[in-house]
């Protein structure tokens, strides 16, 4: 899974799914605007990495990839409200949970333990 340099969070490298539950965790109110903006751009940088891989079969796929471009050229501006960058932060973060659990389900099946298969414990 790819990383991504966070550089106010905490100084690490992060990945995608990692990037997106911190953005869920993050809330309007107790949380600086600089965080925010900080987050979408690194959710940013993981939609845009999906868009530019090679495509999928798969409509449902192509559905969420439509959905990811559309939130790219919606991006609030410099001058949006806080408010606005934190709506849009949350949908990023909504479409890299979708795009990274799908890379995840097309993965070939995890071949379970003969001993723990037999052994009643799967």
């Amino acid at each position: 899974m790819k990383q991504y340099l966070s550089r106010g969070l905490e100084g690490a490298t992060l990945d995608a799914l990692t990037i997106a539950d911190k953005a869920f965790g993050l809330q309007l109110g107790t949380t600086r605007r600089p965080v925010f903006v900080e987050m979408a751009g690194l959710l940013t940088d993981c939609v845009r990495e999906h868009l530019a891989a090679p495509v999928e079969d798969g409509e449902d796929y192509e559905l969420v990839l439509e959905e990811a471009r559309g939130l790219l050229i919606a991006a609030p501006g410099r001058d949006a409200l806080t408010y606005s960058i934190y709506t849009h932060m949350r949908a990023l973060a909504r479409i890299v949970r979708r795009l990274e659990y799908k890379e995840e389900t097309s993965l070939p099946p995890v071949e379970h333990d003969r001993l723990a298969v037999h052994g009643g414990i799967a």
